[in-house]
């Protein structure tokens, strides 16, 4: 079956990640977002990945990509990667469920 193909081919923490995305409603390019695979981000977003789609929570690609930017202590490598939603359309104004931007999370700590 399907599912024991999915089990035997996936690292077993890659497949807990994957579920998590899915049952969240996460899309592939949000996942790309949450690993910080900037390759794989970009080659979505050339395949035509819908970069506004928001999750169960309300988060977009961008949004995730801003928390990880704040939670992160090393964020130059990262900050490609909001630079690169942010060219290719990504929408800063599009708040999550709370009301949150992509730019109060960016901004939440001084040092960012």
């Amino acid at each position: 079956s399907l599912i024991n193909s999915v089990l035997r081919n996936f690292p077993s923490q890659t497949f807990l990640e994957l579920l998590k995305c899915l049952i969240s409603g996460c899309t592939p390019l949000m996942h790309a977002v949450s690993g910080r695979q900037v390759d794989t981000v970009k080659l979505l977003l050339k395949m035509g990945a819908n970069i506004n789609m928001q999750d169960t929570y309300g988060r977009t690609s961008l949004c995730l990509a801003t928390y990880l930017v704040q939670s992160e202590s090393v964020i130059v490598g990262w900050l490609e990667g909001c630079v690169s939603l942010l060219r290719n359309g990504a929408k800063h104004n599009i708040p999550d469920k709370n009301g949150r931007l992509p730019l109060h999370a960016a901004t939440a700590e001084p040092d960012v």
